[in-house]
């Protein structure tokens, strides 16, 4: 089997599923001496996923994050999820964005960072879940300054 055929075998595309809507609110460390370590808040759309990728239904999402520092975040990029269990999931998203620090003390260093999330949730009901993530932002060394912020956030799922 030649590596592009190989390649074809790890994306799938799956029946079209609902489209989410994902609140989260949670605590951001920032990674300077000198930075305010905030509350964070988030809303995201994703997509009813297209594809399967590693056995993970993927698709589109959009983020806006705010923290009570003024600072903000707003990204788009892919999120994946996966059951492993009687209504259990984990999750995996990866999004580049536009960051504004609010304050000059919480500068990552860069206006476009990537943020990385991984999650594990629970389905509470129908087009209804809850998940415990942990997120990391930072510029990826697109500057010599990359000292990266983490994240811890409760997320509040809503299928439509």
């Amino acid at each position: 089997m030649t590596l592009c055929a190989a390649s074809l075998c790890l994306v799938t595309v799956s029946v079209a599923e609902a489209q989410s809507l994902i609140a989260s609110a949670g605590f951001i460390d920032f990674s300077l001496e000198k930075a305010e370590d905030a509350a964070v808040f988030e809303l995201e759309y994703v997509a009813a996923p297209s594809w399967s990728l590693f056995d993970f239904e993927t698709g589109w999402n959009v983020l806006g994050r705010f923290d009570s520092e003024d600072g903000a975040y707003i990204g788009a990029g892919l999120l994946g999820k996966r059951d492993f269990a009687e209504d259990w999931f984990v999750e995996l998203s990866l999004m580049p964005g536009y960051y504004d620090e609010g304050r000059p003390e919480n500068d990552l260093g860069h206006e476009i960072e990537f943020r990385s999330m991984a999650g594990i949730g629970r389905t509470i009901g129908e087009g209804r879940a809850v998940s415990l993530a942990v997120s990391h932002i930072s510029n990826a060394r697109l500057s010599s300054v990359n000292p990266g912020a983490n994240a811890v956030h409760l997320r509040f799922h809503f299928d439509f």
